[in-house]
């Protein structure tokens, strides 16, 4: 007799899981959100895309909820929409109401904007959301004169935040890091530092070589001293920069000067992604001195780049995050730089938890098919380690976690 075929494993809706907390949406064709980032108070998420849009949700509450939101459209004021728009990457910026856009504008080249969420002047008293979204127009710059394409930006969030408007304004605009395929080369990626006060370029550092280049993203430390890109698989080898500054007459903080190499780090596999971990410091500083780093045969591994050398503190291996087969994608460490998140192909996250003390880097648990295409990008609430934000590859979809 024929022996029976054993029944398929039973699929598990990723809304349906113990750990799932919330679900965000909202924007409109037929294009995939793009990019998100979340507000340094935790308090907001900002999600672009295919269509155009920036909007801002808040991150509580639940799904069965309403999703009240800011939403604008990103071409420059009093312009009709422009076709073929797309919001590659979004940043927000340390004062906690400033989002910093890059715009992949087809015909019009590339540009970076800025969106400031206030209250509106005539909202009425106790209403329930009584903000909008205005466009800081005049700090809109192209960024065609160094890069082809622009792949992401990010904002400078360790300059000191005050309570006047000029604090505000050196926070949101102090240093704005772009990344893409410099001018004349094909497989180049580049970072180029930007003054976001004037448009005006203050440096740059070449990233990597390879099919991955055009994607190429960039990690900024906390703290504003380290900055590499996320090689995507394309090397076994990573570029470290340091953020040099200088004193500079009536600014309150050092301002940017160069960025200079720090180091080189050289993994057996192709790197996957990276990520800064962070410590406290005493007087509630923290430090960005070591990265954590998976690479495409499931290594997850630590590295101390305090020195003139990056040295490696430890590894948790393939067989312990068992990725043989489906290789990690996407990394993120928390703001404590206590957990690490692993993404891999199969759309699985995988959660670790890193000890500083005896530097080792522990599985601790794994979710099953997360999103159904995969995970795009995934980003911890920076005010608790315990909630993971993930956004599904080629989806609308943006999830929350209990991690």
């Amino acid at each position: 007799s024929k022996k029976s075929k054993p029944a398929p494993a039973k699929k598990i809706k990723p809304t349906s899981h113990p750990r799932f907390r919330r679900k965000f949406g909202g924007h409109s064709g037929n294009g995939p959100v793009l990019a998100t980032s979340i507000s340094p108070q935790g308090d907001w998420i900002a999600t672009s895309g295919d269509d155009a849009q920036l909007r801002i949700v808040r991150t509580g509450g639940t799904t069965a909820e309403k999703n009240i939101f800011l939403k604008t459209d990103v071409a420059p004021a009093n312009e009709p929409r422009r076709k073929n728009d797309r919001v590659r990457s979004v940043s927000w910026a340390a004062d906690n109401r400033t989002v910093v856009c890059a715009i992949e504008t087809g015909d019009y080249g590339s540009e970076v904007a800025f969106y400031r969420m206030r209250k509106k002047r005539d909202a009425a008293a106790g209403a329930e959301f009584p903000y909008e979204l205005i466009e800081l127009s005049k700090h809109r710059f192209s960024v065609d004169s160094k890069l082809e394409n622009l792949s992401s930006c990010l904002v400078d969030r360790s300059a000191h935040v005050g309570t006047t408007k000029e604090d505000l304004a050196n926070a949101a605009f102090s240093l704005i890091l772009t990344s893409g395929v410099s001018h004349g080369t094909a497989d180049v990626s580049c970072a180029v530092a930007w003054n976001g006060k004037t448009g005006s370029t203050m440096g740059s550092a070449k990233l990597g070589r390879g099919a991955g280049a055009a994607g190429e993203r960039l990690r900024l430390s906390s703290d504003g001293e380290f900055v590499c890109g996320r090689c995507g698989a394309s090397s076994t080898e990573m570029k470290i920069y340091r953020v040099k500054r200088k004193r500079v007459k009536g600014e309150v903080n050092p301002v940017f000067d160069k960025l200079v190499l720090a180091g080189v780090i050289t993994c057996r596999a192709k790197i996957a992604d990276v990520d800064f971990l962070t410590r406290e410091s005493g007087d509630d500083l923290r430090v960005c001195d070591k990265i954590v780093a998976c690479c495409v045969n499931g290594d997850v591994m630590v590295w101390d780049v305090s020195g003139q050398k990056p040295e490696k503190l430890c590894v948790a291996d393939g067989p312990c995050l068992g990725v043989s087969e489906s290789p990690p994608v996407e990394i993120v460490a928390s703001g404590d730089g206590k957990r690490v998140a692993v993404a891999t192909r199969d759309s699985g996250l995988h959660l670790f938890t890193y000890s500083d003390e005896d530097h080792s880097i522990r599985l601790d648990f794994s979710i099953e098919r997360a999103h159904s295409l995969g995970v795009a990008c995934m980003e911890f609430c920076p005010t608790s380690s315990d909630v993971l934000y993930t956004l599904g590859d080629a989806s609308k979809e943006v999830f929350s976690w209990n991690v």
